[in-house]
């Protein structure tokens, strides 16, 4: 598989499993990681799904790697700062990451998808994991509204600081 098939492949399976990343940043990541050839040999399938659980183990450790953010209108710096400290204190008091909780999301929506069955249903954890997220972005939401007459479209996103982590943490992240 060529470089910017893997890239492509890479990006679209770790949007599939944080799909409140930003695509720029997976296409980012998926740019580094192509040139190590240990995450190369996983494929992109598998390659994602082992960075995006080293990566929120690393969350817990290392905040700063990820940035919460909110995607509104008519919403100025300080309801953006706002909204964010609403979020991150619901995760705090549910003791979910926003990485976990945008994993979560996506889980339960896969599950949703293929009309509920019991046999796919989610672990405990995961589906309070995506409760977490969803109240996160309502108390985001109410704390952004504060400074602006309600937002049409309004949601919360998790991106890579990319700029702020370096090529080296990809080479030493966690491999399953």
């Amino acid at each position: 598989m060529d470089d910017e098939q893997w890239i492509a492949d890479f990006a679209a399976q770790a949007a599939c499993r944080w799909p409140s990343i930003a695509a720029a940043s997976l296409a980012e990541l998926a740019r580094a990681l192509a040139a190590e050839p240990r995450w190369r040999e996983l494929g992109p399938e598998s390659g994602a799904d082992a960075y995006v659980r080293s990566m929120e183990e690393l969350c817990w450790l290392e905040p700063s790697a990820m940035q919460l953010g909110i995607e509104a209108e008519g919403i100025g710096a300080q309801g953006m700062a706002q909204g964010v400290a609403a979020a991150l204190a619901v995760f705090r008091a549910a003791n979910v990451s926003p990485a976990a909780g945008a994993r979560a999301i996506f889980a339960r929506d896969s599950w949703s998808a293929l009309g509920y069955p019991e046999e796919a249903l989610p672990a405990a954890t995961v589906l309070d994991a995506a409760r977490a997220w969803e109240k996160a972005e309502r108390a985001a939401q109410i704390a952004c509204c504060a400074e602006a007459a309600g937002p049409r479209a309004f949601a919360l996103r998790l991106d890579w600081k990319v700029a702020e982590h370096p090529v080296q943490q990809v080479r030493e992240a966690s491999m399953p």
